[in-house]
């Protein structure tokens, strides 16, 4: 039966493997963030996994012939994109119980900073290579397609309407549901704005992280890790800054 389940569970792109751990870090997730964010921060996974399936059948038949369709993710590619929101939740999680509200809501920030950055590096690489010739990050060398480092246009595009969709749903949320020093409708928009940047900043990261790999600096998974960890930090530096 076990043998059976692992063969035909396939549930939003996670293999059997992938989907304990995803189950796993949720029910972290829903902990650190309590009743009253953690079914926020759940609900924002299952948004990125739900898009990320989207986007990765999206020409699939394309995507095989070129040998870049993966229909499904294992452990490597939750951890790699679960970590930094889990990270964040975690500093969420420590500050309550310091009663450091302020803390608190920058840890906040980060966790829908790095979830806007995941789905927008998702889409980036999973759309971008249904565009034309990719060049490298830097020095705009010709690549092949699904080289890391390797960016366009559609590929970017893509990116930057990831941002705006995860932008968005935050600030219909924030709307009605007020969360910390967000008081009025001109601070939503402002957060709605750093979300959305944070985001495609992150995918900006991964393609220059990429290179480096090219460079045999690091993987695919330490790359996105390290991209959404920090546009997380980068969302945060931009609230202090604007806000």
């Amino acid at each position: 039966m076990l043998v059976l389940m692992k063969n035909k569970i396939n549930f939003l792109t996670l293999n059997f493997k992938g989907l304990l751990v995803a189950l796993f870090i949720a029910v972290l997730l829903f902990y650190f963030g309590g009743p009253k964010y953690g079914l926020l921060f759940v609900l924002s996974m299952l948004i990125f996994l739900f898009l990320s399936g989207i986007v990765t059948n999206i020409e699939k038949v394309y995507k095989k012939n070129i040998n870049l369709y993966e229909p499904t993710r294992g452990v490597k590619n939750v951890l790699s994109n679960g970590l930094p929101t889990l990270i964040m939740a975690f500093l969420f999680f420590i500050f309550k119980l310091q009663n450091l509200s302020e803390y608190k809501f920058f840890a906040f920030i980060g966790f829908v900073c790095v979830v806007s950055a995941i789905t927008a590096d998702k889409f980036s690489s999973e759309l971008g290579v249904l565009d034309g010739q990719p060049r490298m990050i830097f020095g705009f060398k010709k690549v092949k397609k699904g080289v890391s480092g390797g960016i366009t246009p559609l590929g970017l595009l893509s990116g930057l309407f990831a941002s705006l969709l995860i932008a968005t749903f935050y600030l219909i949320y924030f709307y009605f549901m007020p969360f910390g020093y967000l008081t009025n409708f001109s601070q939503l928009i402002l957060l709605f704005f750093i979300i959305f940047i944070s985001g495609f900043i992150g995918t900006v990261l991964d393609s220059i992280l990429g290179y480096f790999e090219t460079k045999k600096i690091g993987t695919k998974h330490t790359t996105n890790f390290i991209a959404s960890l920090s546009a997380g930090f980068i969302g945060i530096l931009l609230f202090l800054i604007i806000l």
